[in-house]
């Protein structure tokens, strides 16, 4: 498996980006756009989207993905604002610039403590 490229092609960024425009917004914080940004340019793989809840759980009890593969820690996108599943959402930094959109999956809730606990 080669590593994951999730950027869109030169040809079709300006329709992305006009799409991305009539989503609704989520604000990431600063740590959420590096981890973004890896999985972009591949540096998560075999990740191709922030962690469903199978994979979280299995990460953090056995730093391993539900399909086996070795990885570390867990990589989610903790948000305030509630969502509604399977809606694309444009997400965007501090000065509102788009910088992806995602389709939301799946929504859940983790514990910090535990998991700073059981990771490092």
């Amino acid at each position: 498996m080669g590593l994951v490229d999730l950027i869109v092609p030169e040809a079709n960024s300006a329709e992305e980006l006009a799409y991305a425009k009539t989503l609704p917004a989520v604000h990431l914080s600063e740590r959420a756009i590096c981890d973004l940004e890896l999985l972009a340019v591949g540096a998560f793989s075999p990740l191709d989207k922030f962690m469903g809840k199978q994979d979280y759980d299995c990460v953090v009890a056995e730093m391993r993905l539900t399909g086996g593969q070795l990885f570390p820690i867990p990589i989610t996108l903790p948000v305030d604002e509630p969502q509604k599943l399977d809606r694309d959402v444009a997400l965007v930094d501090s000065r509102n610039e788009i910088l992806a959109v995602m389709t939301i999956e799946e929504i859940y809730e983790w514990d910090l403590t535990k998991t700073a606990r059981e990771v490092f």
